[in-house]
């Protein structure tokens, strides 16, 4: 087993676009509550573009990990 706890945390990020696919129209949540729900997942998140006429909002998130 390998001891990791003197590794320095790196940084890993990663662009995220989220596509909402449904049968029926729906109503899509909030740039605001999509935006608090990626935080609370995965930590640091910002929703960079949004548009509920499309169902599409595109994140970018930064989260901290030991490597």
């Amino acid at each position: 087993m390998r001891n990791i706890e003197h590794c320095a945390p790196t940084l890993a990020s990663g662009l995220l676009i989220v596509k909402l696919l449904f049968k029926a129209p729906v109503t899509m949540p909030t740039r605001e509550q999509m935006e608090t729900v990626m935080q609370k997942n995965l930590g640091d998140a910002e929703c960079f573009s949004y548009d509920s006429d499309t169902a599409v909002a595109q994140f970018a998130a930064t989260r901290l990990i030991r490597t």
